[in-house]
C-alpha cells in the first residue's frame, strides 16, 4: 500500500490468517499470521492503527477459552485496544495512551461477556507499541513477546507473565523438562472478562532506526534470540515475518503463529531493509 493511501482516520486493520504490508513516513510494517494444526479457528490476530503523521499503533493477542471464544476474545481486545491508543487526546501522554488503550480492551470483553455468558470464560494476551514522534513505547499483558533489534543486537523487551517465568524468578526448582513446559503455557497474567489485568507500559530509549518484533507464543519456542538476528536483520518486514512463521511451521510448530516486524527510521532515512 502507498503511503499516501493511509487512512487519516483512526480505523484498526486486523490481519489474521493472511499477510499485511504497510508504509509510512517513518516506518515499514509486515504482518504475517497463520493457524497451527490444529481444530480449532485461529486465535491469534495482529494489526495497526494510523493515528497521524508520526504516529501508529501496533499490536498482537493471542486469545484463549476453546471453541471460538478465544479467537473472538483476541480479536475484540485488539480491535478496542488499537481504537482506543489513537482515539485519544493528543494531550494524553503516551503512558497514559497505553494504559487506556488496556482499560478498553478489557471493557469489550466485559461487554461480549455480558451479552453472551457462554464466551465468559474467554481470555486474551496483549502486546501493545505506540509510536509517537519516532519514540516507542509499549503494554504487556500475558506471553507474546516483544523484541528490539539495532545493528545486530536483538534484545527481548517483555516478561513473560506465565508460571514457569514466576517460578524461574522465584528460584523454584523444577524438576523435569515436562514440568517446565507445561509451566509455560499456564498464564498468571491475561485480559478476561472478570480480570482487568494491570499491563506492564514501557518506553524504549534508542533513537532510529531499529525494528521491532511482535510474536505469538506459537513462533518463539522454535528460534533463539541469536538466530533471529542473524535470519532477520537483511529481510524487508514482510519477508522476516513470513520468515519467522515458516520456521516455526517447519521445526514442529502446531500452535497458531503470528509475527508483526516493524522498522522504523527518521522520515529522511532510507528504509532498515
Amino acid at each position: 500500500m502507498k503511503e499516501d493511501s493511509l487512512p487519516r482516520r483512526p480505523v484498526p486493520v486486523l490481519v489474521r490468517d493472511a499477510a499485511e504490508e504497510q508504509r509510512g513516513s517513518f516506518f515499514h510494517l509486515g504482518i504475517v499470521s497463520e493457524k497451527g494444526n490444529r481444530p480449532a479457528p485461529n486465535q491469534d490476530v495482529s494489526g495497526w492503527v494510523w493515528a497521524g503523521e508520526l504516529s501508529i499503533g501496533v499490536g498482537i493477542a493471542d486469545g484463549m477459552g476453546g471453541h471460538k471464544a478465544g479467537e473472538r476474545a483476541s480479536w475484540l481486545a485488539l480491535g478496542a485496544a488499537l481504537q482506543t491508543l489513537a482515539g485519544q487526546s493528543e494531550t494524553v501522554s503516551p503512558r497514559e495512551r497505553l494504559a487506556q488503550a488496556f482499560l478498553g480492551a478489557w471493557r469489550a470483553l466485559n461487554e461480549e461477556a455480558k451479552h453472551d455468558p457462554a464466551v465468559r470464560g474467554m481470555g486474551t494476551t496483549l502486546t501493545l507499541v505506540w509510536l509517537e514522534n519516532r519514540q516507542a513505547y509499549f503494554g504487556h499483558v500475558g506471553d507474546c513477546r516483544l523484541y528490539v533489534v539495532k545493528g545486530k543486537e536483538c534484545k527481548l523487551l517483555t516478561e513473560d507473565h506465565t508460571l514457569a517465568s514466576e517460578l524461574e524468578k522465584t528460584g523454584t526448582p523444577l524438576f523435569s523438562r515436562e514440568e517446565l513446559s507445561g509451566c509455560r503455557h499456564v498464564l498468571t497474567r491475561c485480559l478476561s472478562p472478570m480480570h482487568e489485568a494491570a499491563p506492564d507500559i514501557d518506553s524504549l530509549s534508542i533513537e532510529p532506526p531499529f525494528r521491532l518484533i511482535l510474536v505469538t507464543d506459537g513462533i518463539y519456542p522454535w528460534l533463539a534470540v541469536k538466530e533471529a538476528t542473524f535470519l532477520l536483520t537483511d529481510d524487508s518486514p514482510l519477508a522476516a515475518a513470513e520468515k519467522l512463521v515458516r520456521i516455526a511451521r517447519e521445526r514442529g510448530g502446531t500452535d497458531d503463529r503470528t509475527a508483526c516486524v516493524m522498522d522504523v527510521f527518521e522520515p529522511t532515512d532510507e528504509k532498515l531493509s
